[in-house]
């Protein structure tokens, strides 16, 4: 580095930062100097910028340009060669191809949900820029829900109403409040630091380490009940209850199966404020089964100890030590990424009314603690501003997660959110600012359906796709940022 070496302050998903330059390349990073626990993960920024896998120009796959569109079961070959072109040819080629399938097939046919972390800026919003585009040439077919939080955002509207359901996720109580209010925090799923070091649009500041210890020094007590013991970290000083991978529901059944035969759960709470947990209670005691009928398996601790592993008098001494404190329970974002990752949302959120502690400062139910940044570090409480997108007249769209299934099963029937749909029959993928199979959750599977297919992957990457075009990286474009 010379001494001519220049520092330009931005902002990213992992946290505000300066890029240090030097003759024209980014050399090195410096953390903000007001960030009182800097996320390492901007330590790959210098050589992220300059990487090889970073499309120059724009390049099409020659197999394209000499055959054209439609299936390729080489598409994604290693060995696949790209043509570099002018932007000429290539916004030629661009343009000619999205006319070509909303004129032939309509624009339900180009499936623009793009997926984009590629910018934390407002302005430059990759994603917010692609559908303002697309909505001006006829629309697309779109995706709702997300990967990190998909189970919550469809089933909570459904127990706790919308209102309650946009708390639980963007209006969470701040660290601050926990430090002052709760003695036990129980958490399903760990408090894993590294996962709060991004935070979607930026972090002015990462808060959540300082917050989550200085809770803890105040008193507040931690019970990590996850896999691994790394969880949480260690100037928490949490107590490590290990668990079988996917066995928190049970966990979770346990404890709420020793309050009702203990006489601890709040009947007058749950008479009030809940339908159900006649139901509930009935369960979990084995007096009927799932489907309501006579007969069925108490969920005991010493039953959830087959399944996950904890021992009955340890779960036992969970639910009692639950119910004396002031105590909140967390689920986080990973235990519901999964098959059947709604029954611990219910679980949990049945636990805390149980307690009788929803709506309690520093009690109830939350999740997302310890699995994003922003969670419990202040809300934004209109949301992250953007540019205006205008209307998408296509009324089709999928779940974020089903891109493969929606490429492999075009006009295929599938359920979501308690209705009965259709996948669309789409010959376009418009992508940008990133990648999906940075996301989905069958890679082998998504690389079938794009070779099967007719998509056209958009990005700053080469791979998988017909064609990429260049874009700057967000270190090198003056733009507007909102961090909480």
């Amino acid at each position: 580095m010379t001494m001519a070496a220049t520092r330009h302050p931005t902002s990213a998903h992992w946290g505000s930062y300066q890029v240090v330059v030097d003759d024209g390349r980014v050399v090195g990073v410096r953390p903000d100097p007001d960030d009182p626990a800097p996320s390492p993960v901007m330590g790959n920024t210098p050589q992220a910028q300059h990487h090889a896998s970073r499309v120059a120009r724009p390049a099409v796959r020659r197999r394209w340009l000499d055959r054209g569109p439609g299936p390729d079961p080489r598409r994604g070959d290693p060995r696949d060669e790209y043509v570099e072109v002018e932007w000429d040819t290539a916004l030629d080629l661009l343009a000619g191809e999205l006319d070509r399938v909303r004129g032939e097939h309509g624009n339900a046919a180009i499936y623009g949900g793009s997926y984009g972390w590629g910018s934390a800026g407002r302005v430059h919003h990759a994603q917010s820029q692609l559908h303002r585009f697309l909505n001006t040439i006829g629309g697309y077919t779109r995706s709702r829900a997300t990967y990190s939080h998909g189970a919550v955002e469809v089933l909570m509207p459904r127990l706790l109403g919308t209102p309650g359901a946009n708390r639980l996720l963007h209006r969470a109580p701040a660290w601050s409040q926990i430090r002052e209010h709760t003695e036990l925090l129980v958490s399903f799923g760990g408090l894993r630091v590294s996962n709060t070091w991004t935070s979607s649009g930026g972090r002015a500041a990462q808060t959540a380490l300082p917050a989550m210890r200085d809770a803890a020094d105040a008193g507040v007590e931690f019970v990590s009940v996850s896999p691994l013991a790394d969880d949480t970290d260690e100037g928490v000083r949490a107590e490590w209850v290990p668990i079988a991978p996917g066995a928190d529901t049970a966990v979770l059944l346990a404890l709420i199966h020793v309050l009702f035969t203990e006489g601890l759960a709040d009947t007058a709470f749950l008479d009030r404020y809940t339908v159900g947990a006649d139901r509930l209670r009935a369960y979990v005691r084995g007096e009927r089964d799932e489907h309501g009928r006579p007969g069925g398996v108490a969920r005991s601790p010493e039953w959830a100890e087959g399944v996950s592993g904890v021992p009955a008098d340890r779960l036992r001494a969970l639910a009692r030590r639950m119910a004396e404190r002031r105590t909140l329970v967390n689920v986080g974002w990973s235990v519901q990424r999964a098959r059947y990752g709604e029954q611990p949302l219910w679980a949990g959120l049945a636990l805390a009314c149980c307690l009788g502690q929803v709506g309690l400062p520093g009690g109830g139910f939350a999740s997302g603690y310890g699995s994003m940044g922003n969670y419990g570090g202040g809300s934004t409480p209109l949301g992250l501003p953007r540019m205006p997108q205008g209307d998408n007249p296509v009324d089709a769209f999928i779940p974020v997660a089903r891109v493969a299934d929606m490429l492999l099963n075009p006009g295929g029937r599938y359920r979501f959110d308690g209705a009965d749909l259709r996948y669309p029959d789409v010959r376009l993928v418009y992508w940008a600012g990133g990648n999906p199979f940075h996301h989905h959750q069958d890679l082998a599977r998504l690389s079938r359906a794009s070779a099967g297919r007719r998509p056209w992957w958009c990005t700053r990457r080469t791979g998988r796709r017909p064609r990429a075009t260049p874009t700057s990286s967000f270190r090198r474009r003056p733009c507007w940022s909102a961090t909480t």
